[in-house]
């Protein structure tokens, strides 16, 4: 195998390796990884411009390479040189449309970096399917009704994340807001990390939290605590952070960081909003050096899981 020049690992590579590690047991975030995930499908033969591919020339389908399974790279620098000789044409896609290109299993990466390698049987495909059937209901229920004010400020950050003194208006949105959490047994007093879903490092945990019940979709669970945004945060354990409806169009992180910022910032009386025609005032001498600080240290910020 040829190396692989040093870059960062994709977020379905790194799943992968989550996953052989044992990190990942259940196999839920790797799944859905590599749903949300693109990779590469390889042709012997050309890929027409309207991306319809021929099963039995596709790398693993129809041969003995992938036992039937269908075979998908999360990069090109991942593709052994003899096997992309013999297959010169690639798809991209995501992994949920490469679900649609097989009735079996789908292997990833083989023959490159054994720890970024996984095999998955075809009931893992099955599963992946009902995952995203689920995703795309949360899409529909958020469709057919009005956005929550929470969801609403949500949106409203832009790309940058939340900023100056719209982290006070965040928090002070944030704090009454009605939250749901799943977890696999009922949630009393702090907030049990290993009963929930979370994404990240031990040490920097993101809690999955979110805006309605109607948004929860794959994420099942025997149990649902229902609270306030500033509850929650207030029963968090130390170091844990918050990611709002990961795998969702409007996902936000909030570090542990920024949490601590919030809550000291949440009691604080709201500036005059400046599109109400009032003069705008400067933010309080007290608070804007610490949001200021907040937002260049990107602890406000949207994130992928």
């Amino acid at each position: 195998m040829d190396p692989v020049p040093a870059r960062d690992l994709t977020p379905l590579e790194a799943a992968i390796r989550s996953f052989n590690a044992g990190e990942d047991p259940s196999a839920g975030v790797l799944q859905r990884a590599f749903l949300a995930g693109r990779v590469r499908v390889l042709s012997a033969s050309e890929i027409p411009t309207d991306g319809t591919l021929d099963g039995a020339r596709l790398f693993g389908l129809g041969g003995a390479e992938g036992e039937g399974y269908l075979v998908v790279f999360t990069d090109e620098d991942r593709v052994p040189e003899d096997v992309g000789r013999a297959h010169p044409w690639m798809l991209v896609t995501s992994g949920e449309s490469a679900l649609g290109l097989t009735t079996q299993g789908i292997t990833v990466n083989p023959g490159s970096d054994p720890t970024l390698a996984v095999a998955v049987k075809s009931a893992g495909v099955e599963d992946m399917r009902a995952l995203a059937r689920a995703r795309h209901a949360t899409a529909d229920a958020r469709a057919a009704r009005a956005p929550h004010e929470l969801e609403s400020a949500i949106a409203a950050t832009g790309v940058d994340g939340i900023t100056g003194v719209e982290i006070l208006r965040f928090a002070a949105t944030l704090w009454p807001a009605a939250v749901v959490v799943p977890s696999s047994r009922p949630l009393e007093g702090p907030i049990d990390l290993d009963a929930c879903y979370t994404f990240g490092p031990d040490d920097g945990r993101l809690l999955a939290v979110f805006t309605d019940r109607d948004q929860l979709g794959e994420f099942t669970a025997a149990h649902v605590l229902e609270t306030t945004g500033g509850e929650l945060v207030h029963r968090l354990p130390d170091g844990a952070s918050l990611i709002i409806n990961p795998q969702r169009p409007d996902q936000l992180a909030l570090s542990a960081e920024g949490l601590r910022l919030m809550a000291t910032m949440a009691e604080r009386p709201m500036p005059p909003d400046p599109g109400a025609g009032a003069p705008t005032p400067e933010p309080p001498t007290s608070g804007a050096p610490a949001a200021e600080e907040g937002r260049r240290r990107g602890l406000f910020g949207r994130r992928r899981a």
